[in-house]
């Protein structure tokens, strides 16, 4: 396993990109003549010219709200187009879950909407206002080419009613019905399947009054009430809508045979593959692999993977029969390249090799559950006994022994690795804890080879949280850095409230489990 991760660098060092086997090879041959349908290299085919763009609606879901532009600029880079990406709230600011973009074409809409998680669907806006009436009017007025195409008598269409923040009532729906199946449409309804879905949205804002029509949100209205949205409306045609139900469906847990106490959630394992540019044909790495739910992300989105962990036993053995292959053969998925019993502290690569990997995407150990070991034992750790070779008919039932391992320590030997077998504009995405009142971005760990993309907060209780940090490699790895980049790092992680604090991370570690429901109520609250 080791050497395939040899040999995969030497290929790249040769010139063949991500390549690692010969198959793999013949596949990036055939590639460069013929671009992927969907792939970063048939988007970057498309013409972009700036004065080509055009400004569409995003229409967010009310989730992980502080993820939201971390991921489409993500994907807009994997795509080519991050250049052109322009943000302009249309509804409010900060939270609100409008977002006017700017996009290469209705094609890269459609795209960045069916990878995204977040997104719910992407719109081009015929008109907007404060008032049903004065919207309807202005869309009947919308562009001649585009109305004598979507109002034909041969194109079937189905308006959606949606609001935000509360649930239209029956009367209120009826006078919608009327308003915009009078704008000039001739084609007929089509509930499923139409040939054109427009939207109607209202932004209820200060008009939200009792608890009734919330849309199921936790304290949605305290929390709407915060964002001090107005009222807004819009109607549009939708470009792009999103695959979250399918990624979900696909990925589902409780589908799932091998599950451990930290097992990532579904979701926030796709977040992750989207902010590290997992795509076909790249290599992702994951030091902390556990039961493989990050990796069984990045796969989805046609990765090839390779994972490591110091517990031989979740790798090798599992539960009750069933291990990670088990959890790629249910899904049906291409297996990791390899999974290998390794050391974060003590990495199984060569140290001449460099440039290996696409992303590297992690949750590094905290808590006591799940707290942080590497090898040697403290003992050996300690110089009271020699290291020393087990004999080879004692090695298929050998247990190592190890030795904690703080998170500082953890996070130093991480970026480091990160620094130097990610390739140039590689990506490092991993999840730290932090205490929402007294956290800093001094806390942030820095590396002279990485620069910080994204840092997303995940708010789990009042007091704690974590924080999902993105990196991108951005110079070649220089070795007499690394000690003074490793102290840095291991004086930022202890001066922290979370650091080696068992019951702290205890208390992190518990609550990243719990359902994101509770994300709305405690982000209202903070605000």
């Amino acid at each position: 396993a080791v050497e395939s991760a040899h040999r995969h660098a030497e290929l790249r060092q040769a010139g063949w990109g991500r390549c690692c086997t010969a198959a793999t090879l013949q596949r990036t041959l055939e590639s460069r003549v013929t671009p992927v349908p969907g792939s970063a290299q048939a988007a970057t085919d498309r013409t972009r010219e700036p004065n080509m763009c055009k400004q569409v609606l995003v229409y967010f879901f009310h989730r992980y709200l502080d993820f939201r532009k971390a991921e489409v600029e993500a994907l807009a880079r994997m795509a080519g187009w991050a250049e052109t990406l322009k943000w302009k709230p249309a509804c409010g600011d900060g939270d609100t879950p409008f977002w006017y973009i700017t996009v290469p074409s209705d094609l890269a809409a459609k795209e960045l909407a069916e990878r995204s998680v977040l997104i719910k669907s992407i719109i081009e806006v015929w008109a907007e206002g404060d008032d049903d009436a004065w919207v309807a009017a202005q869309a009947a007025k919308y562009d001649a080419a585009a109305r004598k195409k979507y109002f034909s008598p041969d194109c079937s269409f189905k308006i959606v009613l949606d609001g935000f923040g509360k649930a239209a009532t029956v009367p209120e729906t009826k006078e919608k019905i009327e308003l915009y199946g009078a704008i000039g449409f001739r084609g007929k309804v089509k509930m499923s399947n139409p040939d054109e879905l427009f939207w109607n949205i209202t932004c209820y804002g200060g008009d939200i009054q009792g608890n009734d029509g919330t849309n199921g949100i936790e304290d949605c209205n305290d929390f709407i009430k915060s964002l001090n949205l107005p009222r807004w409306v819009c109607f549009g045609r939708e470009l792009g809508s999103s695959k979250r139900k399918e990624f979900l469906r696909k990925l589902d847990l409780k589908q799932r045979p091998y599950l451990g106490p930290t097992s990532m959630d579904t979701e926030l394992a796709l977040l992750m593959s989207n902010q590290g540019g997992a795509r076909r044909g790249s290599l992702v790495y994951d030091p902390f692999t556990g039961t493989g739910s990050i990796l069984l992300a990045a796969t989805y989105f046609g990765a090839y993977t390779w994972g490591g962990d110091m517990d031989i036993r979740v790798l090798r053995d599992g539960r009750n029969g069933k291990t990670n292959w088990t959890n790629f053969n249910t899904y049906k998925m291409q297996h990791p390249l390899a999974l290998v019993r390794c050391d974060n502290h003590s990495p199984p690569f060569r140290p001449d090799l460099e440039c290996i990997f696409d992303a590297i995407i992690c949750d590094p150990p905290y808590g006591i559950r799940a707290g942080g070991r590497k090898s040697g034992g403290r003992k050996i750790l300690s110089g009271k006994v020699e290291p020393y070779r087990i004999e080879e008919k004692y090695r298929a039932d050998h247990i190592p022994s190890t030795a904690p391992y703080p998170l500082g320590e953890c996070l130093a030997d991480l970026l480091d690795l990160a620094a130097r077998l990610l390739v140039v504009g590689g990506r490092l995405v991993y999840f730290i804890p932090s205490a929402l009142e007294t956290y800093s971005p001094q806390c942030i760990p820095v590396h002279p080879g990485l620069k910080l993309i994204a840092n997303c907060e995940q708010m789990l209780t009042r007091r704690w949280g974590r924080r999902l940090i993105t990196m991108e490699k951005c110079s070649d790895y220089d070795a007499s850095l690394a000690p003074a980049a490793k102290e840095d790092i291991i004086q930022r992680v202890s001066g922290t409230s979370f650091a080696d604090n068992e019951d702290t991370q205890s208390t992190i570690a518990k609550a990243s489990r719990l359902p994101e429901r509770s994300f709305a109520k405690h982000r209202g609250k903070k605000t």
